[in-house]
């Protein structure tokens, strides 16, 4: 199933929500599922040459994966010029090799300087800094020179203290203590939420900005109450 996102533009977004109907092309976009009422998770969608659509995330703390995309998400495909998209998923690719031994913390970094841009490696090591479901993607299309969210323009809002509360309650509930307290010491910042996320991912211009963000986002999220 294929849903059209009016941008107020002349060519409308392309959001998919059956995998056998994304491009059999190489792609690269942003998948979005919802949870529940309250959390969304989302990840990387792409497609090597030949292969097929394969789906990235970081699910928590240290618990990178990868597998066949599945139904149930919304995806929503990068602006990006086609001839840049065979270097970026088989970057994706070698990100998952590199890392899939669990060594990403789950985290409220921001999503710069995270992986190393030719080996994939994860650079920041033991240190406790750590990434989202959501900055994860960021971090990702970072380390290629991709930035689809303009981040010095996502203002600090008093619901995200709430739910990094309950991220650190969690990782505590899963024997996970030094990491609930190092980010308890650093309980502060901006969150980058996954409907912003692929939000920015649907703009027809990079970076997006907040607004822009936000108003996509939710676009993309009343998709799910037409999805059967």
């Amino acid at each position: 199933m294929r849903f059209s996102l009016d941008l107020n533009s002349s060519t409308p977004l392309s959001v998919y929500t059956i995998v056998d109907t994304l491009p059999i092309e190489p792609f690269i976009g942003v998948g979005i599922k919802r949870i529940n009422s309250h959390q969304n998770h989302a990840g990387i969608v792409y497609r090597e040459d030949g292969g097929e659509a394969q789906f990235l995330d970081l699910r928590w703390h240290h618990q990178l994966h990868q597998g066949i995309a599945k139904n149930g998400y919304a995806f929503v495909l990068l602006n990006i010029h086609q001839l840049r998209i065979p270097a970026i998923v088989g970057y994706c690719r070698l990100l998952w090799e590199e890392n899939e031994n669990g060594c990403i913390p789950y985290g409220f970094k921001l999503p710069n300087e995270c992986f190393d841009s030719t080996t994939a490696k994860w650079l920041l090591g033991n240190s406790g800094l750590g990434l989202t479901c959501a900055t994860f993607i960021l971090a990702v299309l970072h380390a290629q020179r991709i930035t689809i969210a303009k981040l010095d323009d996502w203002p600090e809002r008093d619901a995200d203290n709430v739910w990094r509360q309950s991220i650190i309650s969690a990782l505590r509930d899963n024997n996970a203590q030094k990491q609930a307290n190092y980010l308890e010491s650093e309980n502060s910042g901006v969150r980058f939420r996954p409907e912003e996320v692929a939000g920015s991912a649907a703009s027809t211009i990079y970076p997006a900005n907040f607004q822009t963000a936000i108003s996509l986002g939710g676009k993309i999220l009343n998709i799910f109450d037409d999805m059967p």
